[in-house]
């Protein structure tokens, strides 16, 4: 399989908004969001790989971007997820516009949002994971709002999917 190019930029709410505003989804116009949580990396793994690039000057998350992207060509998918959310800016991995890899039943019709935790043992109610759900609600709300989905019955969780077999996002997100 061919792999897509990721994008590997991250940006904050505003500067996203214009970026994926920007899209043309003529070739492709998904009717669905799924979240995800990443499980591997935590936050507390992904903080620790934070801090490590801006002490060598690099985007924050930019090591672990890299790395994901080499797991996921590794799993011989031909692309990943769109977007991994963390608790500052979004990261967008697979081209929005593009289909991503992420869901089983759902990934010709679904954008993936990955939050960047374990949310069956992290909270979202609280500190950085309650920024990163935070973020996650802005982003599929801009998402609804360009693809013209609707929020009631567009976004769906991961477990939802029948042809997954583990808790994703974890039993501390409900939609």
């Amino acid at each position: 399989m061919t792999w897509t190019p990721i994008v590997r930029k991250a940006f904050k709410l505003p500067e996203l908004r214009l970026y994926i505003n920007s899209l043309d989804f003529s070739n492709w116009k998904p009717s669905v969001i799924v979240w995800h949580n990443t499980a591997l990396p935590t936050i507390g793994q992904w903080e620790k790989l934070y801090q490590q690039d801006i002490q060598k000057d690099l985007e924050p998350g930019i090591t672990r971007i890299n790395n994901l992207e080499t797991y996921f060509k590794s799993q011989g998918w031909s692309s990943g997820p769109h977007f991994f959310v963390y608790k500052d800016k979004v990261w967008v991995f697979t081209p929005p516009n593009k289909k991503g890899t992420h869901s089983p039943s759902w990934n010709g019709i679904a954008i993936g949002i990955e939050m960047i935790a374990d949310f069956s043992k992290e909270d979202d109610e609280a500190g950085t994971g309650k920024l990163i759900k935070d973020n996650t609600i802005a982003l599929t709300a801009i998402l609804c709002e360009k693809l013209g989905i609707n929020p009631l019955t567009g976004i769906k969780l991961h477990k939802e999917d029948k042809k997954t077999t583990h808790d994703c996002p974890g039993k501390n997100i409900a939609v």
